[in-house]
């Protein structure tokens, strides 16, 4: 599917009801989604095939929730939806951006991020749900925006 096909803007009710559903079909939480302003990718019937979330937190912001719907993996919709959130972020004035994946490091190192030790991590970025409770474990990646 070519990017004319499909676009991304923010969330709107639908589609945080399609984004709940994307995520829990992709294995992914849904826990915290609240917190984060959502961007969807819809494609030309205005059905949600991809989803991506941005919690702010001061200076530092939290990728979370990037998922797109298994028809339309590798097309350019996960790029294209965490492209769109980053440059939110840095409109937002966020100089570090964090995430937390086990499953798609390397799809995200294409956009800068690097794993960070969660050690060397300070800030109120600690308080997300994402980083206390759903994924306390996993080991972040860090993308300092400039």
């Amino acid at each position: 599917m070519s990017p004319a096909a499909w676009k991304v803007e923010r969330a709107n009710a639908d589609c945080l009801e399609s984004a709940r559903k994307l995520l829990t079909e992709a294995d992914l939480p849904v826990q915290g989604l609240e917190q984060a302003e959502l961007w969807c990718a819809k494609d030309s019937t205005d059905r949600t095939i991809g989803l991506a979330g941005l919690e702010t937190w001061g200076k530092q912001g939290l990728l979370r929730s990037v998922v797109v719907d298994s028809e339309h993996r590798g097309s350019g919709v996960g790029k294209a939806i965490v492209e769109r959130v980053l440059r939110e972020a840095k409109a937002k004035g966020v100089d570090e951006v964090y995430l937390l994946t086990d499953t798609a490091p390397r799809f995200f190192e294409r956009f800068g991020f690097k794993p960070v030790a969660r050690m060397r991590i300070k800030g109120r970025i600690l308080e997300s749900v994402e980083f206390r409770e759903v994924c306390p474990t996993t080991e972040p990646m860090k993308l300092v925006l400039s």
